[in-house]
């Protein structure tokens, strides 16, 4: 897989998902193995679809009954036959399930649901089946969801075919604009119950099962497409289709929608666990966080964050930018959200003088009219000074987003403050977020208020900044974009290049090398030699002062074993280094030895290519050197990369202000740099087929008007 793959599926996906509208807003339904039982799953679809207020055609499948929840019950589906539904929902044994996707391929079913589990997740035999279930349907056409899935539900529609406990004691859901894909179904219903609590409206919630037929990419693009959905939140333990699911978050890009995601299995104990949860091959946690954030994606490691970054995504589109405006009742609170801002990055601007003087006459003379603002105590009885002084505080335009803080828990009370936000929120112009640390006793009451208002509300101070952080990061990452050129990945796309074969070389030295200088990437002057002689006469050809190093297939950490020389000034220096080489190493380890010429100044940088299972090969940037596991400060993405995406990754670098010019030290070369790291990632792309495993350590980057070097390299 690709970049450019995936860039080229953004246009394909649209007709691609088309007939999933079947499945996702049906008009007629088949519930083959529907009960009479309500607390079993295959009692609460058809009860569902009846609570809910479907209007379509509703068909239960049960030989056993005649009727079911005032519904006409059928003995086999192939009495459709006339009249085939949009959807059938299969809830029996994962045999007769195959069984029963055929005689819906057979009489033109347009879609499945197989709630059964039994499938892959259980051994041979059930990969046996679901091989057979993939077969039936893909010659059909009719794409499925699962097997061994909760199922799905449409709020926007009434279709409810979701089979988790959950939905027992839920009495409402009502309409809404955030789409849910989910690997789990009991968390699905656990996240719809984190947006509800947050005023959130769900349109969608998908239980995607084994996705044997249908994919997490498939529902991803089908809900960007839909015009009711702006956001999608999905916690997932791998994607089957990277290509298809990346593609469908360019696309949410495109539209402006936002696509949040957590994914499971972070560790080796939860790969473990997804293996034998739904069969899925979970790819390293790294690597799924570098390709998200490479096309957009929010990453979170919460299921309550799930739902604020949504909160964030759905009622902050219009911000111009992240400087805020902190108002406190509790005077504690000014200090308190003053330092989870600063620590998220973000500005409290000064007052200016004309605010300070409207905001004088307003509140008590002892207060300290300054950003963060504390009205002092017992100030937000009087409604009218406090609506008053919200409103002018937050009209200061150096404020870009209001933060209101509250600790009060008196049910009244806090109604009352509440009441007043909703009704500065209407005036000031600006986002307004409300932090509000209480207990759960102002649930019914003031926090109600607020988020049938719409107002963000969060009950914890680093969840609301954190929030934001995230939300700002995207902004930015996607502005960036915008005025990217997307398929712009550097010299090495325009040029036509080509890698030379690794099969034309005798070592992986020398291909490496070969490599390097086809690719354009400069490297100090050296020269491979066997013996001191030969040393010695490569240093007076390069000029002192020189390096000399291992060359070793087999060794990796030269350093470790006594492989490297540095600033060897004369020819008795590189006999001494010959001899020690040979020395700590084994004949058999030692291909040859580099004589290289020595580069002083500059800093050390690794730039390095791994191939992951899902997203294909990755370029990774990072400090360093000998230092580099140690100080394990790196960021990666999957290639090709444009400018703005190198330069994204040397901004998430906590050691990029060494680049930037640290402590007096000259600013270094970056642009050159981000040249070099563009050319490393494309030639990994035109690799891909190889699945290449290569690392430059240490790329040295002098000052600026200097040539960033390769001076190290391995692979394998």
């Amino acid at each position: 897989m690709g970049r450019i793959a995936v860039q080229e599926r953004v246009e394909m996906a649209t007709r691609q998902h088309m007939d999933l509208r079947y499945m996702l807003a049906p008009k007629s339904i088949a519930v083959i193995g529907a009960s009479a039982e309500p607390t079993r799953m295959s009692g609460m679809i058809v009860s569902q679809i009846r609570r809910f207020g479907f209007e379509g055609e509703v068909y239960p499948i049960n030989p056993k009954y005649d009727e079911l929840a005032g519904f006409r019950c059928y003995g086999s589906i192939l009495d459709l036959r006339d009249n085939p539904p949009d959807v059938a929902v299969v809830f029996v044994n994962a045999e007769a399930a195959v069984k029963a996707a055929e005689d819906c391929a057979e009489i033109g079913v347009r879609s499945l649901i197989v709630l059964t589990a039994g499938f892959a997740e259980t051994g041979d035999e059930g990969v046996r089946m679901q091989e057979r279930l993939v077969e039936i349907c893909r010659g059909a056409g009719m794409p499925a969801c699962g097997p061994n899935t909760a199922g799905l539900a449409n709020f926007n529609n009434g279709f409810i075919a979701f089979g988790a406990s959950g939905f027992l004691g839920l009495k409402k859901a009502g309409r809404g604009n955030v789409g849910v894909i989910s690997a789990s179904g009991g968390l699905a219903t656990t996240i719809l119950g984190h947006c509800q609590q947050r005023g959130l409206g769900v349109s969608h919630l998908i239980g995607i099962g084994n996705e044997a037929v249908t994919t997490a990419a498939d529902y991803l693009s089908y809900l960007i497409d839909d015009p009711q959905v702006d956001c999608v939140v999905c916690l997932l333990e791998s994607v089957r289709d990277a290509e298809g699911f990346l593609a469908a978050a360019d696309k949410a890009m495109e539209q402006g929608k936002t696509v949040i995601v957590m994914k499971q299995g972070r560790s080796d104990v939860g790969l473990r666990a997804i293996q034998t949860h739904t069969a899925a091959l979970g790819g390293a946690a790294v690597d799924f966080e570098a390709a998200c954030r490479a096309h957009g994606i929010i990453v979170v490691r919460e299921l309550t964050a799930l739902a604020d970054q949504a909160l964030l995504a759905t009622r902050l589109k219009a911000v111009s930018g992240y400087d805020i405006g902190v108002l406190s009742l509790p005077g504690g609170g000014t200090s308190l959200l003053a330092d989870a801002g600063r620590e998220q990055g973000f500005e409290l601007p000064l007052l200016s003088e004309p605010i300070k003087q409207q905001l004088r006459p307003i509140v008590p003379k002892i207060a300290a009219v300054a950003n963060p603002l504390d009205p002092t105590a017992g100030f937000g009885r009087d409604t009218a000074r406090l609506k008053a002084c919200i409103e002018t505080f937050a009209s200061e335009p150096a404020f870009e987003i209001f933060f209101f803080f509250q600790s009060q828990a008196e049910p009244e009370y806090c109604k009352m403050i509440a009441s007043t936000l909703v009704e500065s929120s209407k005036v000031i112009g600006k986002p307004m977020i409300v932090v509000w640390e209480a207990g759960e006793g102002l649930e019914e009451g003031a926090w109600k208020v607020l988020r049938e208002a719409g107002v963000p509300l969060f009950p914890s101070t680093m969840d609301a900044f954190t929030a934001l952080a995230r939300h700002r990061d995207h902004a930015r990452s996607a502005a960036r974009r915008a005025n990217t050129t997307r398929r712009d990945f550097g010299p090495l796309q325009k040029s036509g290049f080509t890698a030379p074969s690794r099969d034309d070389f005798d070592s992986l030295d020398e291909w490496l090398r070969a490599l390097l200088d086809a690719a354009g990437i400069p490297r100090p002057g050296s020269d491979i030699v066997q013996t001191e002689d030969e040393a010695v006469a490569a240093a007076e050809r390069i000029g002192y002062p020189v390096a000399v190093k291992l060359v070793s297939s087999t060794i990796t950490h030269k350093s470790d074993v006594g492989g490297v020389h540095l600033f060897l000034k004369d020819a008795a220096a590189v006999r001494a280094a010959v001899r020690a080489i040979r020395g700590n190493v084994a004949a058999a380890d030692v291909d040859g030895i580099l004589v290289q010429q020595m580069i002083e100044g500059g800093t050390e940088w690794l730039v390095g290519v791994h191939t992951d299972e899902q997203f294909g090969p990755l370029v990774t940037i990072g400090f360093g050197g000998i230092l580099t596991d140690l100080i394990a400060d790196a960021a990666r993405r999957p290639v090709p990369v444009t400018e703005a995406d190198v330069r994204e990754m040397i901004g998430e670098l906590k050691t990029a202000p060494l680049l930037k010019g640290y402590r007096g030290r000259p600013a270094g070369e970056v642009g050159l740099f981000v040249d070099l790291v563009q050319r490393v990632a494309w030639v990994a792309h035109e690799l891909r087929a190889t699945r290449p495993e290569f690392e430059l350590n240490p790329v040295i980057v002098g000052p600026e008007g200097t040539t960033p070097l390769a001076v190290d390299w391995a692979g394998r």
